[in-house]
């Protein structure tokens, strides 16, 4: 029996141990946080050239074969490529989330103001939802554009014309749908804002010339 109660407390104590080094929610976070970051192999635009380039190879190898079933195999590589650059347009623009909102906790730290603290997260939150829009926008629309060409190409079999024809109408519909549907924290947070801004910039050439002009910026 004492032995039994001797073994009791030091689990006990163990216990409490561990949960006294257990880290806070706020050092946990800040450990993830600091740990995250988009993982590039060469540098942020790798996904949108690897797309390019297999689009490229899937045009080249579509438009010189005479083969059905050939036309087949390239097309599903211009498929791939264009998937491949949605997936680069998605990783250029999402935020990583974890350490922008590690950063908004350490920056209002002491000034704990709501409003502001609000309107951060829900920036946060609309980054993400707009990325993944537009990584489905930009892929429906070349898909689009790829499926309609091919569907006109001269040497390419009827029944084939049809199914590009119909894949071609299904990512019409998808477009339509992720141009004008924005999710909740996305329309919040930039309906808010201006469409379409100008702003004065400075431009300089490769000979070192200056000029100065407006951009514009449209967001849609």
């Amino acid at each position: 029996m004492k032995t039994f109660i001797i073994l009791l407390l030091s689990l006990l104590s163990i216990s409490a141990y561990s949960k006294k080094k257990k880290a806070s929610s706020f050092e946990f976070l800040k450990k993830e946080a600091l740990k995250s970051n988009k993982n590039y192999t060469y540098n942020k635009y790798e996904n949108i050239i690897n797309g390019s380039a297999a689009f490229i190879i899937g045009n080249a190898g579509y438009y010189s074969t005479d083969s059905q079933t050939l036309k087949l195999s390239y097309s599903m590589v211009q498929t791939i490529g264009i998937l491949n650059i949605g997936k680069g347009i998605y990783d250029y623009y999402r935020p990583i989330q974890d350490k922008e909102l590690y950063f908004l906790l350490k920056k209002n730290k002491k000034s704990m103001n709501r409003e502001k603290m609000a309107t951060d997260i829900i920036e946060i939150f609309a980054k993400e939802e707009r990325a993944k829009r537009l990584q489905l926008l930009w892929s429906s629309t070349f898909l689009a554009t790829q499926y309609f060409i091919n569907s006109v190409s001269g040497d390419t079999q009827k029944d084939l014309k049809e199914i590009y024809k119909f894949l071609g109408g299904i990512n019409l519909i998808v477009i339509g749908y992720s141009y004008f549907y924005k999710s909740k924290y996305e329309s919040f947070y930039y309906d808010k804002r201006k469409n379409l801004s100008f702003f004065p910039a400075i431009f300089k050439t490769s000979s070192n010339k200056t000029y100065a002009g407006l951009a514009m910026n449209y967001t849609f």
